[in-house]
Parts: structure tokens; C-alpha cells; sequence
């Protein structure tokens, strides 16, 4: 399953990805009390926790997930994602596409 899969069945609303972005009156803000920890490692410092409609998980809803669990946080998921994998795709994908080696 991957990220998006999952925050669509949190976020029965619309995600950014599928709303109008020509639109001058697109609003990010949380539209529910829900969070989620995107979790790469053990160490809670490493976890980005953000409400399920955050435009920065965009890049990310690609990424295979590998658990769920409820927080010890109020209204708020534990979302534990392939990061490894995803990212060293991607970065292929990316050098082999431009041939710029950043």
C-alpha cells in the first residue's frame, strides 16, 4: 500500500493533488483534527508529523508503507514508510534522466 492509499482512507476529503492549483483560493490549512507521524526510523526525532492534506507529503505519496499504528499523540497515526528504497529510486530516476549529477 502506498502513502497516498493511506492517507485517502484518513482524509476522505480532497488531497492536494487533486485540487485545482490555478485556483487563487486553494487552502492548505488542516481540515480536520487528525495528524500523522510519517516515521523513517525508530528515533521519534526523525518523524515529520503534519495534518494528512500537507502539500509536502506530495513527493512522498509514492513511498511503499510498511506499518500503521496509533500514536501516543491524541488524533494522531503512525505512518512507517520505505524511505531507503524510495529515495535511491528516485535519485536514479533523476540522474539518469538529466544527466546532471548534482
Amino acid at each position: 500500500m502506498k502513502l497516498r492509499e493511506v492517507l485517502k482512507a484518513v482524509a476522505p476529503y480532497d488531497l492536494p493533488d487533486e485540487m485545482d492549483w490555478r485556483k487563487d483560493d486553494v487552502d492548505f490549512r488542516p481540515q480536520s483534527v487528525f495528524k500523522v507521524n510519517i516515521c523513517t526510523m525508530s528515533e521519534d526525532e526523525t518523524w515529520t508529523t503534519t495534518y494528512p492534506e500537507n502539500p509536502i507529503l506530495i513527493p512522498w505519496y509514492g513511498a511503499e508503507v510498511c506499518g500503521i499504528n496509533p500514536s501516543d499523540e491524541k488524533h494522531t497515526l503512525d505512518i512507517w514508510i520505505k524511505h531507503d528504497e524510495y529515495v535511491r529510486k528516485h535519485l536514479k530516476e533523476w540522474k539518469d534522466g538529466d544527466g546532471d549529477d548534482r
